[in-house]
Order: C-alpha cells, then sequence, then structure tokens
C-alpha cells in the first residue's frame, strides 16, 4: 500500500514536466490541429507543436503569431516595455526563420554506384584523388560531430532554462505585464530549441549521408590499391624539378633578404607596422620553401613509386624511402609551430589595427592591414602544405606496400622491425633529448643524465678493478702492509670518483661558471642540512691520512667498546668486535673523542691475569707453577728480543687469600687472539694450581653465639 501511495505522488509531481518535456515530441496531424495559436499569457504545455507543419501551413501560422504579438506590443504605455517587448519578438521571429530555413534543406541520399564496374589498372592520379576525396570527408564528418556534440550540450543546457522560465511562468495568475514579458521569454527560449533540434537532425543526416560516402570511396580505393600503375613521363617530371629548383633559389635568396631587414629594422619594443609586415613576409617565404621542398619530394616519390611497379629491381628504404618519410614528419612538426605563429601574429596585428585611431598614422594602418592580408595568405599556404604532405605519405605507404609484396616472409617481417624501429626511435630521441630543466642556461636531458650516471658507475668500476689489482699485487709482492694499502685504495677511490663526477658534469654541458651555481647551491644545502654528512666524509679523510688509526688496529672506544678496524667508509668506520659483531662508528666519534689504539705502533700488549691463592702458600711455587702454565697459552710471547718472560706479581693481601697476577706479553694479532685472551690464560692457572695442590680460597664467615635464650634452641625442618 505504501509502495503504491509513493507511485501516486511522485508521478502527480513529474506530470507537469512530463506535458513540458512530451510538447517536443512528433505528434500526428489531428493532434497538431487541436494545439492552438501560442498566447504569451496563456501558454499551453505542447506549445511548440503549433509550428510542427509543412511548409505552407508553417508560414501562415508564423504570420499569425508575429500578428498577435504585434497587437500586444501596441497595447504597450512605456519605451522602455516597447523596447523590450521587440527585442524578445525579434528574436522570436529570427528563430522562426532559422526553423523555416533549416526546414527547406533536404540531405541528398548518396549514390551508392552500385553499378560501379572496376577498371583493369588505375593511374596514380586517380588514387591521389579518391584519397583527397576520403580525406575531405573525414574532415567534414569530425567538423559536423564536433559541431553536433556542441549543438547537443546547447540544447541541453538551454532544455533546463526552458524549464525553469515555464515553472516560474506557470505560477503566476491572471493577464499581467510580468507574466506577458515572462511568456514572451518562454517563446523565445522555445522556439530557439526549436531550431537548435532542427539544426541538429539535419546535421545528423549529414554525417549519415558522409559517412556512407566515406564507405564507398574507401571501397574504391581499396580495389584501386590493388591495380595501380604509375605511368609517368619522366622528362616532364625533370622539368617539373628543374623549375621549381629554380624558385627554390629564388625563395632562398628572398628568406635571406628578409632576415637581414628583420635584423635590421624590427623595433621588439615599438613592434611597428613595417617590423610586423617584415616578419608575416618572412613566415611566408619560409612556408612557401617548405611548400616547394614538399613538391620536389612528392616527385622524388612517385619516380620512386614508378619504379617499384613497373621495375624489378628493388627499391632501398634507407635511400629512396627513409628521406622522404624523416622530410615529411619534420615539415609536421613545423606546420604546428607556424600555424601558432600565424595565429597570434593575426590577433596581434588586429588589435594594433583597431588601436590606431590617429590619422598621421595612416602609413603604419596600410602596414597593418597588407600584414593581415599575408596572415590570410598564410593560412592558405598552411593548407596547401598540407595537402601536399598528405599526398607524400601516400605515395609513401604505396612504394612500403610494393617493397614488402616483393620480399620473402623473413625479410618482410625484418623491414616491418626496421620501419617500427625507425619510428620508435624518433619518439625516443625526442624523449631523450627533452629539457628537463636549465643550469645557468645550460639545458640538462634526459640523455644527458643517463650519460653523466653512465661515467659516474664506469669510476667506480674502475675504482674497484684498480683496488682489487693492487691488492693482488700487494699480496704476491708481501712488500706493502695491509693499512698501507687500504689507505692508498681508499685515497685513490676518492680521486677517481672526483674525476668521474667532473666528467659526468663535463659531459652535461657545465662549465667552471655553471658549476659555480651548482656548488653555491650546494653550499646551502651543506649550511641546512648536510653538516653531519661532510663531517663524517672530512673526518674520515683525516683518519686515512693521519693513520692514527688504522684498518686492523684493535682499538677501544670511550663508551669502552672494543674491536678490530676492519673498514674505514664515508661516514662510518666499522669495528669488528671479539663477539664477532660489526659495529659501525661514526668518523667523527673516531676524531673527536678518546681512543684507545691497542696496536698503533706494535701489536704486543702486555697482559694482566689475576688470581689468588690461600694463605700460607709457598710463593716461589705459585710463580712456578703459574709461569709454566702461561707458557702453555700459545698466545705468551717467548724468546722475543726486548720482550720479557712470563713473571708472577703479588699485588694485595686480601682478607681470605694473597691476590697475585700473571704479567704476560701478548701477540694481539695472532689468529684467534679473539676468542679470549682471559679465558685461555686463566684455564691453564686453574690446571696448574691443582697439580701443585694449591689452594684457591673462598670467603668464609665464623659464627660466635653469645647467649643461648632459656627455652632453647629449636631447629625446625620445613617440608
Amino acid at each position: 500500500m505504501k509502495t503504491v501511495y509513493l507511485t501516486l505522488v511522485f508521478s502527480i509531481f513529474l506530470l507537469p514536466l512530463n506535458a513540458i518535456t512530451s510538447s517536443f515530441n512528433g505528434r500526428s496531424q489531428e493532434e497538431v490541429a487541436e494545439v492552438e495559436l501560442p498566447n504569451p499569457l496563456n501558454l499551453q504545455a505542447n506549445w511548440p507543436q503549433y509550428f510542427n507543419v509543412d511548409e505552407d501551413e508553417f508560414d501562415a501560422r508564423v504570420a499569425s503569431l508575429s500578428s498577435l504579438l504585434q497587437d500586444f506590443y501596441e497595447q504597450l504605455e512605456t519605451q522602455e516595455e516597447k523596447e523590450e517587448a521587440a527585442r524578445a519578438i525579434q528574436n522570436i521571429t529570427l528563430h522562426l526563420e532559422s526553423l523555416k530555413h533549416l526546414k527547406q534543406q533536404v540531405v541528398e541520399a548518396p549514390k551508392l554506384e552500385l553499378a560501379w564496374i572496376p577498371k583493369s589498372s588505375y593511374q596514380l592520379d586517380e588514387y591521389i584523388e579518391i584519397s583527397g576525396q576520403i580525406r575531405e570527408l573525414r574532415q567534414q564528418i569530425d567538423f559536423l560531430k564536433s559541431d553536433l556534440t556542441q549543438t547537443t550540450y546547447t540544447i541541453s543546457n538551454l532544455s533546463q532554462t526552458y524549464s525553469n522560465t515555464y515553472a516560474r511562468y506557470l505560477r503566476l495568475d491572471g493577464r499581467t505585464k510580468q507574466k506577458f514579458f515572462l511568456g514572451l521569454e518562454v517563446l523565445s527560449l522555445g522556439t530557439r530549441r526549436l531550431y537548435l533540434q532542427a539544426e541538429e537532425r539535419l546535421d545528423r543526416e549529414i554525417v549519415a549521408a558522409n559517412e556512407e560516402r566515406l564507405a564507398v570511396h574507401t571501397q574504391k580505393r581499396k580495389v584501386m590499391k590493388g591495380e595501380l600503375r604509375a605511368d609517368l613521363d619522366l622528362q616532364a617530371i625533370e622539368r617539373e624539378q628543374e623549375d621549381l629548383r629554380l624558385s627554390q633559389g629564388r625563395i632562398q635568396q628572398k628568406i635571406t633578404e628578409l632576415e637581414t631587414r628583420s635584423i635590421q629594422r624590427h623595433d621588439k619594443l615599438s613592434a611597428n607596422g613595417e617590423a610586423r609586415l617584415v616578419d608575416q613576409r618572412l613566415l611566408n617565404a619560409q612556408i612557401e620553401e617548405a611548400l616547394i621542398n614538399a613538391q620536389l619530394f612528392f616527385l622524388d616519390a612517385k619516380t620512386t613509386l614508378a619504379k617499384a611497379l613497373n621495375s624489378p629491381e628493388e627499391i632501398q628504404y634507407e635511400e629512396n624511402v627513409r628521406p622522404i618519410r624523416t622530410f615529411r614528419t619534420e615539415t609536421e612538426n613545423l606546420m604546428d609551430s607556424w600555424q601558432e605563429v600565424a595565429s597570434a601574429g593575426m590577433d596581434q596585428i588586429s588589435q594594433k589595427l583597431i588601436a590606431i585611431n590617429d590619422e598621421n598614422e595612416e602609413e603604419q594602418r596600410a602596414a597593418y592591414r597588407e600584414a593581415l592580408d599575408l596572415s590570410v595568405s598564410t593560412q592558405t599556404l598552411l593548407q596547401a602544405l598540407s595537402v601536399e604532405l598528405y599526398h607524400i605519405r601516400l605515395v609513401n605507404e604505396l612504394i612500403l606496400q610494393n617493397i614488402t609484396r616483393q620480399q620473402s616472409t623473413v625479410d618482410r617481417l625484418v623491414f616491418n622491425f626496421e620501419r617500427f624501429w625507425q619510428g620508435t626511435r624518433g619518439t625516443i630521441e625526442n624523449w631523450l633529448y627533452y629539457s628537463l630543466f636549465e643550469v645557468g642556461g645550460i639545458p640538462i636531458t634526459l640523455i644527458g643524465l643517463l650519460r653523466a650516471a653512465l661515467i659516474v658507475l664506469a669510476s667506480f668500476w674502475v675504482s674497484n678493478f684498480i683496488g682489487r689489482s693492487t691488492q693482488k699485487f700487494a699480496k704476491g709482492s708481501g712488500k706493502v702492509g695491509e693499512p698501507t694499502l687500504y689507505t692508498f685504495r681508499r685515497i685513490f677511490h676518492y680521486i677517481i670518483i672526483f674525476l668521474g663526477i667532473l666528467l659526468a658534469l663535463g659531459s652535461l654541458g657545465l662549465t667552471m661558471g655553471n658549476l659555480a651555481i651548482v656548488l653555491g647551491a650546494l653550499g646551502i644545502g651543506l649550511g641546512f642540512g648536510l653538516q653531519n654528512i661532510v663531517n663524517n666524509f672530512l673526518c674520515g679523510l683525516v683518519i686515512l691520512f693521519e693513520r692514527n688509526v688504522k684498518v686492523g688496529d684493535i682499538v677501544e672506544l670511550e663508551e669502552g667498546l672494543i674491536g678490530k678496524v676492519v673498514e674505514v667508509n664515508v661516514q662510518n668506520t666499522t669495528l669488528h668486535t671479539f663477539d664477532s659483531l660489526d659495529v659501525l662508528v661514526p668518523n667523527s666519534s673516531v676524531v673527536g673523542k678518546n681512543v684507545i689504539n691497542w696496536t698503533k705502533n706494535s701489536s704486543f700488549l702486555r697482559y694482566h691475569v689475576p688470581f689468588t691463592v690461600a694463605y700460607g702458600t709457598d710463593q716461589n711455587l705459585v710463580t712456578e707453577a703459574v709461569c709454566e702454565a702461561a707458557l702453555k697459552v700459545g698466545y705468551t710471547l717467548t724468546d722475543f728480543p726486548g720482550i720479557p718472560e712470563p713473571d708472577v706479581w703479588l699485588v694485595k693481601f686480601g682478607d681470605n687469600a694473597l691476590h697475585y697476577e700473571l704479567i704476560v706479553w701478548v701477540d694481539l694479532k695472532k689468529p684467534g687472539v679473539r676468542k679470549g685472551i682471559l679465558a685461555a690464560y686463566l684455564s691453564e692457572i686453574e690446571f696448574a694450581l691443582k697439580k701443585h695442590n694449591i689452594n684457591i680460597p673462598f670467603p668464609q664467615r665464623d659464627l660466635h653465639i653469645k647467649s643461648v635464650p632459656e627455652e632453647g634452641i629449636y631447629i625446625r625442618s620445613e617440608k
């Protein structure tokens, strides 16, 4: 029940809108006959159907409406009201006249030429002629479709405006001037929509007819392409080429003279009429030269096609086809810029002509008028050049098809791939040589950045290769120490990378002046956020050059970290700890804090191993036993010049034991030294003390009871 109620309410709400929109739909003659003459004070929803009649009746009804509106006009009192009504009546009359004109236009159905019989052969001129017709039809269809889209969009907006205005009209009661003028506005909007809808229907019919013609012409051209011949008068072509070359020489001389005059007289500040005229003449001459070149290339293409069709000789793509294709591509790119220059120049010249009001500037006005005439001729030259380039493309395609037809399947695949690569290479080159930004006026392109990146990568490769080669040579000779070799490799690495960066910047075209700009920007960057990076880099250089800390040294940092230096990098120094951990320490910490270098001048270290024995133990026995144990440890240095033998010192009288220290010299760079020096010596000491029955004391505590409670002492055991 609720659904039925909502449907009923929705239908009642849409009833007025449905009446408005349905009034523009086609109806039968009986329904049209019932429509009354549109009255601005009493407009029915279906009033537009009043004009949906044949041509004779249409004129009578337009006359009736004009007479009615004229009667209303004469009853108006003020001049302001009459002027407003006159404008609205004039718009309604113009819209109805346009509608009548569109009704009179009939689109002829295209002749499909079903009886057309193909010929046994066709000449190149016939193929070019029908191709030109196909091109014109496609342009017309594209233009009409664009115009049709705009018309449809305008009708949509106009329909919304009409609906809103008619809704306001329906809310007014009685016969008032406000309702009369709003009724005139409704009539003006409605009649305009009528003629726009008629124009839309006519455009659709024309597009459909042109598409049928296009299909017929396309089928004809397909047949012609299979039976094409090129019977050319080569002598006539040679004479035509000679005439074109003479014209080419004259136009080139003219361009040179105009360029000279443009440099001498062109004043960018004043931009006078004479300068504009010289510029326009120069542009026309350049386009005319391109047109002559296009005609020459077209003759070359026709000659090449004739050879391909009439001679068994193989046509070479690089020699005969590619130059023509390259010229066409480059000229098409130039046409885009010429079109922009011509349009902008025409706008500027028109504005100058409008701005000149002084009679004393008649000479300037004449120059601008001549420049404007030349601008119009520029458009004509560009159109002629576009047609000539289209003809070149047609003949070029025929040549390529003939080349591939004479080749084997493999050769055809190779040839098509070469064509694809030739087309793709141009696009790739445009991307690679596109200017991304400028540095000091030097454009930086993608190919430049790739080249610079390759140079930097190559410098890294050269540095690594030289470093590995030097390391192998040094190990083979055995005369160069590892720290010296590492320092040499790192410094050489930095030098090669620096030279690589300079070469990379040079490949971009940057000079010392441009580099100063880059370094200035880099300096600003350093000042804002790269201080720490630069600080660590410079500290790394200090570590390499000072050699207070070298690769292979065992060092202890201020934080208590102990390890072997294995690398000195750009930003940090790598320590390999005795627990086989690699710790990255910033270079600034190595330079700016206290560092103990256990192996700066020598890898020998006097090591202290503490232990204790019980009071009363023979001191000589302890010394003998522990020294004997020390000699069993592989780290102990013995019989080395300047290095004393292991010894035992009594260092402290403790509460429960005598405190001794084993004094022994060890080589920190000996293999396996990281596994634990102290553990090795303590283990041997413990075995030696047991062997000689020497007690290792442990703390003992005596409990003295001064008094006992009367109840006695009870010991409770926990279950």
